[in-house]
């Protein structure tokens, strides 16, 4: 008797998937909640490991093109500003 009362769970080999487990958007939503604050509790935790944001610059650094909308100046580096009377205001 596969299903009777005390019987273990008869579940698909793949197992469910949310939409399957929990078919009503209420209990979707109660779930994101619970999922998002177990979350923010592993950030902030005692034990938990610090965590930071690092921005590592490039092995070698380079001069970037810049590109000018004056049609007299192709953008060399280094070139002078625009001029007032190139479209400017």
């Amino acid at each position: 008797m596969f299903d009777a009362a005390g019987a273990p769970a008869n579940l698909p080999v793949g197992g469910l998937n949310d939409l399957e487990l929990l078919p009503d958007r209420a209990s979707q939503a109660e779930r994101k909640k619970l999922i998002e604050e177990v979350g923010k509790w592993r950030a902030s935790a005692p034990g938990a490991p610090p965590r930071a944001m690092v921005l590592e610059d490039a092995p070698t650094l380079y001069e970037p093109h810049v590109f000018l909308r004056a049609p007299e100046q192709p953008g060399a580096a280094g070139a002078p500003p625009v001029p007032q009377g190139a479209g400017r205001r």
